[in-house]
This record gives C-alpha cells, structure tokens and sequence, in this order.
C-alpha cells in the first residue's frame, strides 16, 4: 500500500512560526509534525511513501533522509513551482500502481486508515474523501453526501451563510491510479476545487467515510496550542509517557531550568532550552534551544525564534468584512495599516497586472493615500492613481478600462472612510485573494519587493469623462427628458450625474437628507428618486412615493431584463422572492439563484447584452438610472404603473438562535429529514411547500439560523414560517 503525503505548501496562515521551518515540521510533542503522520501511516502498514515538497524542501529531507530510521521507505517529488494538491500528485503516477492514500502532511489525527480503506473496496469508490464533523465549517471544503454515503455537493471554505453541513475533508482521500489520468500535467490542480469536482460532474463515484477518529489541522497559532492540549486531555493516543500527560507537562533533553521558575500545565519545552529565574509558564509551547529571561512571565505562548508568538486580541486582518473595511481616520484607519493593507493586497494579486488606486483628493486625506500608494508600490505593484475625485462606478469602469488586476477604491463621507478591495473588472475580489490577504496580514511579515523592483504610479485624469462616455455609449436615446431625485453625501458621485444629465437631457435634484425626498419627489413632479449608500447599495422611491423592498426591484430587473432579451438568464440572490420567477417564466427567461455577492462577478464574465444590462440594474448606481429612465421611455409609463404590475408575494423572515458551533450540524440533520430539500447553488437549503417555499440559510453575522418563507397565501406562509423554526429547534437539542 502507497500513500502520497502533501508537504509542499508555505503555511501562510500559520507564520511566522513557518517562517523559519516548514509547516510539516513545526514540533508537536517535540517531534515534527511529520513525524506523526508517517507513524499513522506505519501503523496501518502503509510503508511505502512519497512526499511532495516545494517551500523550503531541504529541511525535510534532510531530516527524514529515506525513511529507514522511521522504519519507512521515502522518496519525494519536488516541485520546482507551485502545482496544487492534485498537481503534486500528478507527478507520481509513474510510481502509483494501486490503490493509493493522500494526506495532508500538517495535520494530527489518530484516524483509523484501515477502515477507511474497507470502505473504499467495500463501495468500489473511485475515491473516497474522510471525512469529520467540524463546528467551523468555513474554515474547510465542507462535504454532503447522500444517504448511501455518496458525495452530492462540496463547497470550499464556505461563508456561513453557505454551511449545509457540519461534515468537512480531512484532507485525507483514498484514490483509485485511473483517476491521474484526468489530472492535466504541469500546472496548478486542486483535489477539491478541481479533481473531485471533475469527477463529480463525470458520474465517477465518490463517497464521504464518516470518522469519529480525532483530527486537527495545524493552520493556526491557535489550533497549534489546542493540539497539544488536546493531547494533554488524552482526546488522542501519542503513545506519550503517562506521567508526562499526567503532569501535563514535557520537558525536552538537556533543558537548564532554574530552581525559582514556575512552570504550569499546558506546558512543552524543547531540548536545550533555558528558563531564568522567577520565570512563570502556563500554556506554553517553547521551541528547542529558546532561552526565557529572569523575571518572564508567559500565559498562552508560542517562543519560536527570539520573540513569543501571543494569542492577540486584536489583529488588522480582523477588521476586514468581507472585501470592505469601514472606520474613522487615524482611530481606525491609520496610515501604516493602509500601507499594510494595499501591500498585502498588492502581493496577492498577480504581478503582471497593475493596480488602480482611487482615492480622492482632499488635503486633509493625503497622508492615507501616500501610505496607501506606498504600500501597494513597496510590494512591486504599477499603480494607476486616478487623480481628482472619482464615484466608485468610475473607479470600477477603470479597473476594466486600464486592464487592471484588480482596485484599492476608497470613498469618503463625512469622516467615515470605507475601503473596499476590488479584483479584476472591478467586481468584488474572490474569496481566495482575500484569504491570501488575510493571512498576510496576520503573519505581519514584510511583503516588500527589491527597490530595483518597484515602478513610479502612473497618474490618470479625467476617468470620469471616460466612464460617462461608456454610460452613453450604451443608451439607444439621446433625450430622455425625465427628472430624477439624487439622494446622496457623494460629491463625486453628484458630479457625475450633473455631466451626466447634460449629456441625457435628465434633470437632477439633489439632496443629502433622506427626509426630504418625499416632498422633492411631490414638490418638483420628479419621476422618481434614488438612494444611493456610500457602499454602493441604492433604493428607489416612485413618483407616487412608494419604496419598493428589495424582493419588488429585483422583480423590477427580471422585468427590465427579460424584456430587452428574450430566453436570458436572471441572476438574483438567493433569498430574493419567486416574484421574479414568475416575471421571468411569463417572458419566456429563467432565474438563477446565487450569492449576491458573486452576481457582480458573474454578470462581468459573460459580457453579453442581457448580462451588461443587469450589471447597470444592479451594480451600478448611475447605469441603473438611465437604463430605468430608458425602460420607461420606451414603454411610456411611469415607474409606479411598472412596479403595480410585479405579482404580490407574501415572505415572511424568521430567525432562531443557534450558536455557529451547531449551525453546520442543524443544517445537515434538516437536509436528512427533508424529503423535498434542495440545496441552494450557493447556500441554504430550500424546500418546497404548498403554493411556496422555505428558504432555511445561517446567519452571516449572527448567531441565529434564518428561515424565510413566501406564499401566495399570507398565513400559509407564516404557518410554514413557524412550523420550521419549530423543527429545527427540535433538530438541535
């Protein structure tokens, strides 16, 4: 029996404790990480292994040699470049000749191979994922598999609004060697992005082996520290001195410690370690050879090099929301978190491609936007610096137009800055830059290029004309001849449309109190009026006054859309109301439901008629008003008339308390009782009732489950409403 072990990867999220060694080897126990995975790999008789190595290789082959003093035979692949979990593996299949095993080199499990690999034979699977239940199944590719244990649905590093299940990879995975074939040589290919979802959409057959071993992946400082106390508690058999797990203490060879130092559980000292005087550990992880001071006092540590690693309480990678940070200057946002922000942002992106900086030029912001252009030219990056003041439309517009790899946009109202971190088109970056970003940050490690290295930023007027003239260039008629309400704190954004106006023959108002806009609407006879928020988000008031709620716009855009473009595609977020369904079916379209956040990039990749129209309907405010004043024209009403037309929808929204740790395993106990679940392309489980449908979906930000409900029938859709938050507080206790 073979088994490929993945010891290539640089250990991002871990730094700078990888920094000095490779993640496979940081110690556990004082043993490398590695160490313990080729143990569990003996145990089970499984001899004969390859390791795949990239980040700094030497080290571990250096210490492993080939294998026969673990009582193991070794060889490796290196890896001259980067190529993913499946691509590493690719390169093997020469050596492959049966049923193989592929695990992850940093992780700690106890994980009974032998059964898993019954399993396996048992269901003659093409492969086989092992499977754990995890209480944080963002973290990881969470699994569903169907009652015969089938894989039916995988999603990577989900946000919590996309958990159906508690089940996670393990990173461990027993392949068939017919499945390299499909791997395609020499470049990047991920198992679980890439090859089982291949396989998946193939008919191949893979299952999920449900353990119940222990398992922990060392990605973090803080799950580094769980480890070892789990192996304290005894969660896992090391076959480590009773004593030791009694005293809850290790202490390697040849420590020197002093007699007045105090050390406590958790603690593992390394070999060669000295401990000063009066020195107090507790929860201590000490590396070998590291030397603590008289007079230390260390709870909850990490000593690595010559500096502890601590559980920070704060760290600048928390305070990205997803791909925006908001705050007040110099509290929240100071000049040397912006140059660490854009330089960490600048070095996740491809270096091929430049940069685009928006930030307005005020006086008294220019210090953030020095440290922001420093950052982002520090780390290597051409930066486009878009002079004057820009709306956030143009700055997306130049992502595109300067083909940019992606955008650092910053807004300014009031003294709350929000900064929002664009990737290529413009749309919002994808979720694993912004994991890269994240990891960066948290390593605070120097991301900085050779000064030979760096280029000067190219300043770039007037993109403002630029992008009005691509507005225009899209809209069949000159003279629209309507008045719009704008309500905004933009100037930029107020600019905009006044050159706008002149160029469309529509006449603005403008204000920046959203009281007033009634009486605007009623005082001028304006068609209608928008809201426009300084992320970008808008709503509309008719001219009779009427705020359509979100569910009656997006039925609006399935309206616009399915008019313009016959049989088209409709992309509207998942909670939206089947308002837009029944819209889309009468026009001969079809709706797709995903993400909101992914609409943008998704409608920008396929740039086709109908999905330019609805990227101006819905991600970009000052499109969406001409293509609504174009839409009116040409069908000579007005807004209300357009909107008294949308069939009435009754939704009901309930929430129920459930902490994140049982969110994944409600979800998935409610997908097994549900004869008629669904799952939802990109999160919730949906489920079909009389003349409706319930949308069950966990909270992004809260520690609540969300049930939405709609019906024809107003009390059939609270009936449902209530008779599944029941339910499901039922399938947590």
């Amino acid at each position: 029996m073979q088994a490929i072990i993945l010891a290539g990867g640089e250990g991002k999220g871990i730094r700078p404790l990888s920094s000095s060694v490779p993640k496979p080897m940081l110690p556990v126990m004082n043993k490398p990480l590695l160490c313990h995975t080729i143990e569990l790999l003996k145990k089970h008789g499984i001899c004969d292994i390859l390791i795949t190595l990239y980040y700094k290789s030497e080290d571990i082959r250096a210490y492993f040699g080939d294998g026969k003093n673990f009582g193991v035979n070794i060889k490796y692949l290196i890896e001259n470049e980067p190529l993913g979990t499946a691509g590493s593996i690719k390169s093997a299949e020469s050596l492959i000749c049966d049923t193989f095993f592929v695990i992850s080199g940093d992780v700690i499990t106890n994980i009974d191979l032998s059964r898993a690999l019954s399993f396996h034979r048992q269901n003659r699977a093409d492969a086989t994922i092992v499977l754990t239940a995890s209480e944080n199944p963002t973290e990881y590719s969470a699994v569903v598999t169907a009652e015969d244990n089938r894989i039916m649905h995988m999603c990577e590093n989900p946000d919590w609004d996309e958990v159906c299940t508690d089940m996670i990879s393990t990173g461990i995975y027993i392949i068939e060697p017919k499945i390299l074939s499909l791997i395609p040589p020499f470049c990047p290919y991920d198992l679980s992005k890439d090859l089982l979802v291949q396989m998946l959409n193939s008919g191949l057959s893979v299952y999920g082996f449900k353990s119940d071993g222990y398992w922990c992946d060392i990605g973090s400082a803080q799950a580094y520290r769980k480890c070892h106390r789990d192996i304290f508690e005894r969660k896992i058999n090391l076959d480590i001195d009773e004593n030791t797990l009694k005293s809850g203490i290790l202490i390697g060879k040849n420590c020197k410690i002093s007699t007045s130092a105090e050390i406590l559980p958790y603690c593992v000292l390394g070999d060669e370690c000295t401990v000063g005087d009066n020195v107090s550990l507790k929860d201590c992880i000490i590396w070998p050879g590291s030397k603590i001071d008289n007079n230390t006092r260390l709870h909850d540590s990490i000593i690595a090099t010559q500096n502890p690693v601590f559980n920070k309480q704060k760290i600048i990678s928390d305070r990205l929301n997803g791909n925006k940070i908001t705050g007040q200057m110099h509290k929240d946002i100071t000049p040397d978190f912006s140059a660490k922000l854009c330089a960490a942002f600048a070095s996740a992106l491809d270096k091929n491609y430049a940069v685009v900086l928006n930030f307005p030029d005020i006086p008294e912001y220019m210090s953030l936007k020095f440290a922001m252009l420093s950052g982002l030219i520090a780390a290597g990056s051409r930066v486009y610096n878009l002079c004057g003041i820009n709306d956030r439309g143009a700055a997306k517009f130049a992502v595109r137009h300067l083909h940019a790899g992606g955008a650092v946009n910053i807004s300014v109202q009031k003294d709350i800055i929000l900064i929002e971190l664009l990737g290529s088109a413009g749309a919002p970056i994808s979720k694993s830059i912004l994991k890269e970003v994240s990891d960066t940050l948290k390593s605070e490690e120097n991301c900085y290029v050779l000064p030979e290295k760096t280029q000067m930023p190219v300043n770039v007027n007037d993109i403002s004309d630029y992008y009005l003239k691509d507005v225009v260039a899209y809209t069949s008629y000159r003279r629209l001849n309507f008045s719009v309400g704008i309500c905004t704190d933009s100037d930029a954004l107020c600019e905009t449309f006044k050159k706008l106006g002149s160029l469309l023959g529509i006449k603005f108002l403008f204000t920046n109190k959203s009281s007033l806009l009634s009486d605007m609407i009623k005082n001028n006879n304006l068609d209608f009026a928008i809201t426009i928020e300084q992320d970008g988000s808008c709503a509309l008031t008719d001219d009779s006054l009427n705020e359509p709620d979100k569910d009656t716009y997006w039925a609006l855009v399935a309206l616009i859309c399915g008019s313009a473009v016959k049989g088209t595609a409709i992309y509207v977020p998942t909670d939206i109301s089947e308002a837009a369904d029944s819209i889309a079916k009468a026009l001969g379209c079809s709706i797709v439901r995903i993400k909101e956040n992914k609409i943008e990039a998704h409608l920008l990749a396929q740039n086709a008629p109908a999905s330019r129209l609805e990227y101006a309907l819905c991600c970009d405010p000052v499109r969406a008003v001409v293509r609504i004043c174009e839409f009116l024209y040409l069908n000579d009403c007005a807004l209300s008339e357009v909107l008294s037309v949308i069939p009435k929808i009754y939704k009901i929204c309930r929430s129920i308390d459930c902490p994140d740790s049982k969110k994944g395993e409600a979800m998935r106990k409610l997908f097994e009782s549900g004869q008629s679940a669904q799952f939802e392309a990109d999160g919730g489980i949906s489920l079909r009732t009389k003349d409706g449908r319930v949308l069950v979906i966990p909270d992004i930000s809260a520690q609540k489950i969300r049930i939405v409900s709609e019906n024809k029938n107003a009390q059939f859709a609270i009936e449902a409403a209530e008779e599944f938050c029941c339910k499901i507080e039922r399938l947590m206790k």
